[in-house]
């Protein structure tokens, strides 16, 4: 029940993170920080790599991504697959030893041989959801146009490739993945 005196809902204007000017992309109802620096961006993408819907790398929920985020360890997608160098000071993490750290390095190294599905949807791209990066997938039937790409998609992870030749690509989804 209203009463009358409720408050008219103002959207934010900047990231409450970085203090970036929100962008309203397209014509939806979303508002997106577009800064690629920002600290709240980066950890969300850094989940949502992580997630069991894309690479599952078991172990890495949100409190792991963003302590390791904030040591330093894990800024980028790519820094998953660097943590092995930093295996003795993760292990002298509060929380941490030598089993966990292990079984943690080893849920990253099984991520190898996911599917080229799970990286596309995995690295976050605009309009390239679970049945985009499927549809996507099949495309590249052959496996070594998978590896290639799968090695290009990870060293320029925010780097977004052009699929405009791709003819099962709609528009917005090429669009996305371009600069």
């Amino acid at each position: 029940d209203r009463t009358g005196t409720e408050v008219e809902f103002k959207m934010i204007e900047y990231c409450p993170m970085c203090n970036t000017k929100l962008s309203k992309i397209d014509e939806g109802a979303h508002h997106y920080c577009l800064n690629e620096n920002c600290d709240a961006r980066n950890i969300e993408s850094l989940i949502h790599y992580a997630s069991r819907d894309a690479m599952n790398i078991e172990g890495f929920g949100e409190r792991i991504v963003e302590d390791f985020y904030n040591i330093g360890f894990l800024k980028s997608i790519s820094d998953y697959y660097k943590l092995y160098e930093h295996k003795s000071t993760l292990m002298e993490l509060e929380g941490f030893g030598e089993k966990s750290i292990n079984k943690l390095l080893e849920n990253i190294e099984n991520t190898k041989s996911n599917s080229l599905e799970r990286l596309l949807f995995g690295l976050g791209i605009r309009h390239v959801g679970k049945k985009t990066a499927k549809v996507l997938s099949e495309y590249y039937l052959d496996l070594k146009i998978k590896k290639t790409f799968a090695r290009t998609c990870i060293v320029q992870e925010r780097r977004k490739s052009d699929f405009r030749g791709t003819t099962l690509v709609a528009d917005n989804v090429s669009r996305s993945c371009v600069l």
